[in-house]
């Protein structure tokens, strides 16, 4: 099992997701590696997101929504599923806050091209290509 902690100022910002993790084991003893992923995504995820992802979306969107430069097209990619909330620790009140492609981990940046390819395809009926990078060259 892999999973992702996201710590920030030394507070664990997915305890629940962390808990639901631990959970899944059985009895008996586990070995738990800890290992810091890269701050940022890597040049491969970079490059399949704008040279595919982007491209495949900007032709979706050309009819329907209009002809729009590919940052516009990044953009509302980044509105659709990168979007999360955050609530502020003094007056409780939630804030949408858009995540920048730039400060998602290497994992980060695989789950939000994973949820573009899906629902292009859900769209589409299409599938996108897979990422040449899952093929070792990461």
């Amino acid at each position: 099992m892999q999973f992702e902690v996201i710590i920030d100022n030394g507070h664990i910002l997915n305890k629940e997701q962390v808990r639901t993790a631990f959970e899944t084991l059985k009895d008996g003893t586990h070995l738990v590696e800890i290992e810091k992923l890269p701050l940022r995504r890597s040049k491969a995820q970079n490059s399949y997101f704008h040279k595919v992802i982007v491209k495949h979306y900007q032709s979706l969107w050309r009819d329907v929504k209009g002809n729009f430069h590919e940052v516009i097209v990044k953009g509302m990619l980044k509105k659709m599923f990168l979007t999360k909330e955050i609530v502020c620790q003094v007056t409780g009140e939630v804030e949408e806050v858009v995540l920048d492609t730039r400060d998602l981990s290497v994992n980060s940046f695989d789950l939000f091209i994973q949820e573009c390819r899906l629902w292009y395809q859900h769209k589409t009926g299409e599938i996108l290509p897979e990422p040449s990078y899952y093929k070792g060259s990461k």
